[in-house]
């Protein structure tokens, strides 16, 4: 099975600077609760299936992908004592 790739960038700091690697991100199932989300889902770092640590730190530019079969997930981002839950699909008719 080929896993789909979701990218993005963390959202930068009240003075408009890239977070980098201090945020933390986290992906749940579509069925998780919480922020940071629980269960957590499989999540690789390429189309082949090398899995991701899950939670995962951003690059140092704020930036990151993670693999994942076609469904909906929950990516949580957590920077100091912020955080936010954003709610993806990966794939169509989910």
């Amino acid at each position: 099975m080929a896993f789909l790739p979701y990218s993005n960038q963390v959202v930068v700091n009240s003075q408009g600077a890239k977070v980098g690697g201090l945020a933390i991100v986290s992906i749940g199932t579509a069925n998780s609760t919480g922020n940071p989300p629980f269960p957590l889902a499989p999540i690789y770092s390429n189309a082949s299936g090398t899995p991701l640590n899950n939670p995962f730190f951003a690059d140092q530019d704020g930036n990151y992908t993670f693999y994942a079969a076609p469904g909906v997930y929950k990516v949580s981002i957590q920077f100091l004592t912020s955080s936010f839950l954003l709610p993806i699909t990966l794939g169509q008719g989910f």
